[in-house]
């Protein structure tokens, strides 16, 4: 059950990243320019922001993931199916968002 409260948490934040990157095409969009190259300008001018939201939040909840105590053991699935999510979801918003515009944008 923790897994699953992990998992939903991770697509929230996997949500706000793609939704970051999206409206950056929106808004830099010229139909003079080719959209490969408006999916590479978008993906290397919005990486920092999406890899730092990823490096921030696994670097706080990284002392819960190496915790040892037994009172603590049932925060670890949680805590680690949101930083596979997390990194998976990184993943997926620079490469799938951006794919799937491309395929919606013909």
């Amino acid at each position: 059950m923790e897994s699953l409260v992990g998992m939903i948490a991770a697509s929230g934040v996997v949500v706000n990243d793609s939704l970051v990157l999206l409206d950056y095409m929106k808004e830099h969009h010229d139909p003079k320019k080719p959209i490969a190259e408006l999916i590479c300008e978008a993906c290397t001018s919005r990486f920092r922001p999406i890899f730092l939201a990823f490096l921030t939040n696994f670097a706080g909840f990284l002392p819960a993931l190496l915790e040892t105590s037994p009172q603590a053991q049932f925060l670890v699935p949680m805590t680690l199916s949101l930083s596979a999510g997390l990194l998976l979801g990184m993943t997926a918003s620079l490469i799938l968002t951006p794919v799937c515009y491309a395929i919606l944008g013909d």
